[in-house]
């Protein structure tokens, strides 16, 4: 069955968020296949959007990455809040790791950059 534009918008939302997740950590398609028991190419196609995976399939692999599937519905309904492009996801991942003093001298010194 095709899936409808709705099903596929988020279909590429969710894949975003976890290849996002998987970049922010610095782990490869085959090292998420291995800890979810899938396999690479399921992963890459998913992250593109391509499939359609069932709640346990989600569950695995939120769970390989850390994160809860709560989480992962949470950003896929925060459409702005998570960019498409993986590198600004992951720059958003790292920024909300660092100490309000950190985020204050990132934030001058992108400001700086632009003058």
């Amino acid at each position: 069955m095709k899936m409808s534009d709705s099903e596929k918008d988020l279909s590429t939302r969710l894949g975003n968020i976890i290849r996002g997740h998987r970049i922010s950590k610095d782990i490869s398609q085959e090292t998420l296949a291995e800890r979810s028991n899938l396999t690479a190419t399921y992963i890459g196609q998913l992250e593109r959007g391509n499939m359609n995976p069932t709640v346990c399939t989600l569950y695995r692999i939120t769970s390989a990455l850390d994160f809860s599937i709560n989480e992962l519905f949470d950003e896929a309904e925060s459409n702005d809040k998570y960019p498409a492009s993986p590198e600004l996801f992951r720059f958003i991942q790292y920024i909300k790791n660092l100490s309000p003093e950190r985020i204050a001298s990132l934030h001058q010194f992108l400001k700086d950059m632009e003058n």
